[in-house]
């Protein structure tokens, strides 16, 4: 059930939108240079190559659902479109509330290219792949167990940009958590 003529939501907004939210902990942490950038529609998934790789980098904002952890780092991702079309990558360099920084790393493992599933809106991504990893603040550990999925973006698959949910437990317990990513080559 897509939505043909709607347009995709702009993740490169949705993180100034998290960064400006003064409910989300979020004081603004600088963006990468490379997700400032404005690319717009989705890519016809029948222009993707058939062979070699693309790095793209980007950034990553994730918010639990109780609004007690609030973070953007800097993503990294390589998509191979040989072979088994798989997608993997990380996250790191995270800051929070108080540009507060947290060590740690997250991996972009298991992930897939899947062009069957379309390009409208609602019929899946046709990017995939798992977020897990830890990451430290001054007081606490927090493991991270997400997924993200996204579509690629502009005339030329020029980036990829999506959404990632999943659950993120600590010392205070399980809580859900969901953000938005956009890379760009």
């Amino acid at each position: 059930m897509g939505c043909s003529g709607v347009s995709p939501p702009n993740p490169t907004q949705a993180l100034a939108d998290l960064q400006s939210d003064p409910d989300a902990g979020l004081l603004a942490p600088p963006l990468p240079g490379s997700t400032q950038g404005s690319l717009t529609g989705l890519t016809n998934l029948s222009q993707l190559p058939s062979e070699g790789s693309v790095r793209y980098t980007g950034a990553v904002a994730l918010e639990d659902q109780s609004r007690t952890l609030a973070i953007i780092g800097a993503l990294s991702v390589m998509a191979n479109f040989g072979g088994q079309h798989s997608v993997n990558g990380r996250a790191e360099n995270f800051t929070g509330s108080d540009n507060k920084p947290f060590g740690g790393t997250l991996y972009l493992s298991n992930g897939i290219i899947d062009p069957s599933v379309g390009t409208e809106i609602g019929t899946g991504y046709p990017v995939t792949a798992d977020l897990t990893g830890s990451l430290t603040d001054d007081v606490r550990s927090y493991a991270i167990d997400a997924q993200i999925g996204g579509h690629f973006i502009g005339g030329d698959y020029d980036g990829i940009a999506g959404f990632a949910d999943g659950t993120v437990t600590s010392s205070r317990g399980q809580d859900t958590i969901a953000g938005v990513f956009n890379v760009e080559r």
